[in-house]
C-alpha cells in the first residue's frame, strides 16, 4: 500500500514537471527563434505548400541536418492548412520535452531506483532550453530515451525503430545507438539483430530516396562547417564553448558548473557500483561533446543541449543514489543535496531570465533582418536572388530564394571557402541582391568579397536599415 502511494506521488510529481515546458511554450508562442533553425522552418513551409522538399525552388540540396523534423512539420502544415511553421515547431517541441522528462522518469526509474527517476526528470525540466523548444533536440532527446527504455526492456526491435528515426532527427542519435547496442551485446552476450534490423527497416527508404534525390543521405552542412573552421572567422569549438559559457548569465553558469560536477560524480559512483544502464547517460553526453570537438567545426549554443540534458539526468540520478545508499556518510547525503538543489534553483533563476529576454523583442541584428526581409517581399520579384552570410531569417520572412554564402543551403560552394575563395564563389554565385551587415565587415571572408572588383562594379547600395547606429 505504502509502495503504491509512493508511485502515484511519484508519477504526479513528475506530471507536474512535465508541465513546465507546455508552460514556456505559452509564453514564447510571439517570440522568435534563433537564425539556423529557420532553415528547417523553409522546408518545412515549402513541404507544407507543395513545392517539394527543397529550401528554394531551384537545385534539390539537404541542408537541413534534421529531415524527419521537416517532413513532420510540413505535414502537419499540410494537414492543417497552415504556413506558420515557428507556431507548429514550437508546440512540438514542448510536447516532445514534456514526453522527454516522463521518458527520463522511466530511464532513471529502470536502471536506478523510483528516487533516481523523479530527480532524473527535475534535472531535465529545470535545464535553461526554453529557447531551443522549435529546434530538432527536443524530438531527439525523446526518441532517443524512448529507445534507451525499450533497450533496458529487452523490446530490441522497438528500440531499432526508435534509433532509426532518432537519426533521421538528427544524425548524432548513432552515438547512443553504438553505445546502447554495445551494452545489450554485452548484457546478452550476442549481437542486438533485432535492434539492427530496426533500425535498417527505418533507414532504408529515406536512404534510397536521399541517394536518388540529393546523391547523399546525409546533410551536407557537416562538411561545409568544417570549412567554414578554414576561413578563421570562428575560434576553436572549445573556445567557443569557453566563450559562451563565460558570457551567458550567472544562474546559467551557476547551473553548468552543478551539471559537469554531478556527471563527473555519476561516471565515477556508476562504475564503482557497476550500474552500466546508469552509465549510458553520462557517456552519452561525453562522447556527443568528444565527437563535436573531434569535428573541429564551430560552436553554436545548441551543441550543448543533448551534453547538459544527459549530464542533467545523470545528475539526478546519481544524487538518488547517494542519498539513499545504506553506505552513505553524511558527506554524500550533503553533496546529494547540494546537487540538486543547485540544479534546480539555479533554472528556476535561469528559466525565466532567459524567457523575458526573448519576450522584450529580438536584439538589433534580427530587428534589421526582419526590417531586410519585409523590405525584400515587397520591393523584388519573387524570383529574385539574396545573397547572404545569415541566410534563415531572410529567407523565412522574405519568401525568395537564398544564395548561401557559407554554402549551408547552396552547393557547390565548400571547395571555394576551404580555399579562402570568397571573392570567387560570390562571382560564380552573382545573386541579385546582396546582404551587406557591417558587423561582419571585420571578417577576412566579407573583405574578400567587397573589395573585390567584380562586386564593386556590379552593386550598388539600394537600401539601408539601421542596426545598433549603423547600416
Amino acid at each position: 500500500m505504502v509502495a503504491r502511494i509512493r508511485s502515484h506521488a511519484d508519477a504526479l510529481i513528475v506530471g507536474l514537471l512535465a508541465l513546465m515546458p507546455l508552460l514556456w511554450a505559452w509564453a514564447l508562442r510571439h517570440a522568435l527563434t534563433y537564425d539556423d533553425a529557420y532553415i528547417t522552418l523553409t522546408y518545412a513551409r515549402n513541404l507544407a505548400l507543395g513545392r517539394g522538399f527543397v529550401y528554394n525552388g531551384g537545385e534539390p540540396y539537404l541542408g537541413t541536418t534534421t529531415p524527419l523534423l521537416a517532413l513532420l512539420l510540413g505535414g502537419l502544415g499540410r494537414l492543417l492548412d497552415t504556413t506558420d511553421m515557428y507556431t507548429l515547431a514550437l508546440g512540438l517541441g514542448a510536447l516532445a520535452w514534456a514526453g522527454s522528462i516522463w521518458l527520463a522518469f522511466r530511464v532513471g526509474r529502470a536502471a536506478v531506483g523510483p528516487l533516481a527517476g523523479v530527480f532524473a526528470a527535475a534535472g531535465l525540466a529545470f535545464l535553461r532550453v526554453p529557447h531551443f523548444l522549435p529546434s530538432e533536440y527536443p524530438l531527439l532527446l525523446f526518441l532517443s530515451l524512448a529507445a534507451l527504455l525499450a533497450s533496458i526492456r529487452h523490446r530490441l526491435a522497438l528500440a531499432g525503430i526508435l534509433f532509426g528515426l532518432a537519426f533521421l532527427t538528427r544524425g548524432d542519435a548513432a552515438l547512443l545507438a553504438g553505445l546502447v547496442g554495445l551494452v545489450v551485446w554485452r548484457r546478452d552476450r550476442r549481437l542486438p539483430w533485432a535492434m539492427v534490423l530496426g533500425f535498417v527497416l527505418i533507414l532504408t527508404p529515406w536512404f534510397l530516396y536521399a541517394f536518388k534525390t540529393f546523391g547523399s543521405p546525409l546533410p551536407a552542412t557537416l562538411g561545409v562547417k568544417r570549412a567554414h573552421r578554414a576561413l578563421g572567422a570562428w575560434p576553436h569549438i572549445a573556445l567557443g564553448a569557453w566563450h559562451w559559457l563565460s558570457t551567458s548569465p550567472w544562474a546559467f553558469q551557476w547551473q553548468v558548473g552543478a551539471i559537469l560536477l554531478g556527471a563527473l560524480t555519476s561516471v565515477v559512483v556508476f562504475a564503482r557500483e557497476r550500474r552500466v544502464w546508469a552509465l549510458v547517460l553520462p557517456l552519452w553526453g561525453g562522447l556527443y561533446a568528444l565527437a563535436y570537438g573531434v569535428l573541429n567545426v564551430p560552436f553554436y549554443g545548441w551543441y550543448a543541449v543533448i551534453p547538459l540534458a544527459t549530464w542533467a539526468m545523470s545528475t539526478g540520478m546519481v544524487a538518488a543514489v547517494l542519498w539513499a545508499s545504506a553506505r552513505s556518510k553524511q558527506g554524500y547525503r550533503v553533496w546529494a543535496v547540494a546537487l540538486m538543489v543547485s540544479l534546480v534553483v539555479a533554472g528556476g533563476i535561469a528559466i525565466p531570465q532567459k524567457i523575458r529576454k526573448i519576450q522584450a523583442g529580438p536584439n538589433a541584428k534580427i530587428a534589421a533582418y526582419l526590417q531586410a526581409a519585409a523590405w525584400l517581399h515587397d520591393h523584388t520579384p519573387p524570383d529574385a536572388s539574396i545573397g547572404f552570410i545569415e541566410v534563415g531569417t531572410i529567407a523565412y520572412f522574405s519568401d525568395r530564394h537564398i544564395v548561401d554564402l557559407l554554402g549551408l543551403v547552396t552547393p557547390g560552394t565548400e571547395s571555394y571557402l576551404i580555399a579562402h575563395d570568397n571573392a570567387g564563389l560570390f562571382k560564380s554565385l552573382h545573386p541579385d541582391y546582396y546582404i551587406r551587415n557591417c558587423h561582419f565587415d571585420a571578417w577576412g571572408m566579407n573583405r574578400r568579397v567587397h573589395e573585390s572588383p567584380f562586386f564593386q562594379e556590379a552593386y550598388g547600395p539600394v537600401a539601408a536599415f539601421p542596426q545598433d547606429d549603423r547600416p
